[in-house]
């Protein structure tokens, strides 16, 4: 979704899933945003709280199928494909040339801070920006098509939206998506992935338990 509204001339904006509704609510009308999508009937159910506050929003759509079906006005992720393959010809020609009048300096995503310590503050990342922080990562350390990564960070942080989305098709590696981080050590063992992004947390607690283990 993220990178087919990029393609049709469009701007990107993460929402963290452990934002509360008003939070959401702050970062879809600060972003003007018009469509939103969700995964879960419980993200869903948070949006629909603020639902009368979201005066720009066209449409919600809903990966949870059922929990698209339990809501009137909510759209159903397949439903929403659907549509889009029944209009396609009718809209293409003109979604591809708008997204190839973009330029290099154009807004092509907004990262929003998490909002913690006051409200959530955007961050307009140009093409531009994409491009060169992809290319330095991979001038940094080389990947191709014979890397395999996982991915289980949620994608509207930057680092994960950055190294682990872009720099991944960039490189053409193969991404596993953790379905349950508590599940992350056993997947480890499964897939071997030959590279490991993470945050500086993440490892310190690896390094705690190491030496715990030890002791």
């Amino acid at each position: 979704s993220d990178i087919g509204t990029i393609i049709a001339g469009g701007l990107g904006v993460g929402l963290y899933p452990t934002s509360s509704a008003e939070q959401c609510q702050y970062i879809i009308n600060h972003a003007d945003a018009e469509v939103v999508i969700v995964d879960t009937a419980r993200q869903l159910e948070k949006i629909l709280q603020v639902r009368a506050q979201l005066p720009k929003v066209k449409a919600i759509i809903a990966c949870d199928e059922g929990a698209a079906g339990a809501y009137p006005g909510v759209m159903g992720y397949r439903e929403f494909l659907e549509f889009g393959q029944a209009h396609c010809e009718q809209v293409l020609p003109a979604l591809e040339a708008r997204g190839s009048r973009a330029q290099p300096r154009d807004t092509a995503i907004m990262v929003y801070t998490s909002g913690t310590t006051g409200r959530p503050k955007g961050a307009c990342l140009s093409h531009q920006y994409v491009i060169n922080s992809v290319e330095s990562l991979l001038a940094t350390l080389p990947l191709n098509d014979a890397d395999v990564a996982f991915s289980y960070l949620p994608y509207c942080h930057v680092a994960e939206r950055i190294s682990g989305l872009y720099n991944r098709l960039y490189a053409g590696v193969s991404a596993y998506f953790v379905d349950d981080p508590a599940k992350l050590w056993s997947y480890l063992i499964d897939v071997r992935p030959t590279i490991f992004p993470s945050l500086p947390r993440f490892f310190e607690k690896v390094h705690a338990q190491v030496f715990a283990d030890l002791e």
